[in-house]
């Protein structure tokens, strides 16, 4: 990430400390909720959601932009362009 995105070394030490704390916290809510696994889902999001805000508010504009394309291309979600390509069979379209 530190290469990749080109971040200084005190955002370097602000991303290491955001990415400690929420894997402590998704740790935390394992720990708690291993028994009640929808519970567990909405909080191990909140987590994420908790750290991509953390993660812009270090990170420039674009080397957000950077890590959300990367995410992305990582976690397998189509980008824009792919999304926006032909209509399904059936769902409309010159057929």
């Amino acid at each position: 990430m530190q290469q990749n995105l080109g971040l200084s070394p005190q955002q370097t030490e602000k991303v290491r400390v955001i990415n400690q704390r929420s894997v402590a916290a998704v740790e935390n809510a394992r720990a708690r909720n291993r028994n009640d696994p929808g519970k567990l889902k909405g909080l191990v999001e909140n987590v994420g959601e908790s750290r991509l805000a953390a993660l812009k508010d270090v990170l420039t504009p674009a080397q957000f932009d950077k890590y959300q394309r990367k995410r992305e291309e990582k976690m397998g979600v189509p980008n824009v362009q792919g999304v926006q390509g032909n209509a399904a069979p059936g769902l409309g379209g010159n057929e």
